[in-house]
């Protein structure tokens, strides 16, 4: 994985994933990044992207919006992420549907 700094608050990332013992794949992954102070305490972040996997040969979108604040000594985050299919490579094994994921969690660093 690489990831090229740009400022404060934008950068670029790719990686290359390669999975093998018995389910062989690579995945390539690259990405702009964006983060921010929205409001007060509240920073929010941003992200879009491309993926290609050479067993499905998918070319996958996605999308990842994000916002967190201090709670005490903890951190709330929430973010929603989006995933579709740009390019549908092999449809014997693709899965063209598109999918949205939502996340909330509370975080403690130590």
């Amino acid at each position: 994985a690489v990831t090229y700094t740009i400022n404060d608050n934008w950068s670029l990332k790719g990686d290359i994933d390669i999975i093998r013992g018995g389910f062989n794949t690579d995945v390539f992954f690259g990405e702009v990044r964006w983060s921010d102070e929205l409001f007060g305490n509240v920073s929010g972040s941003a992200s879009a992207g491309v993926s290609f996997d050479t067993w499905s040969r998918d070319t996958v979108g996605h999308l990842n919006l994000g916002a967190s604040i201090p709670i005490w000594a903890l951190t709330g985050s929430a973010s929603v992420q989006g995933f579709t299919v740009l390019e549908e490579g092999n449809p014997a094994l693709s899965n063209d549907d598109d999918a949205v994921i939502g996340s909330l969690s509370l975080s403690y660093d130590f």
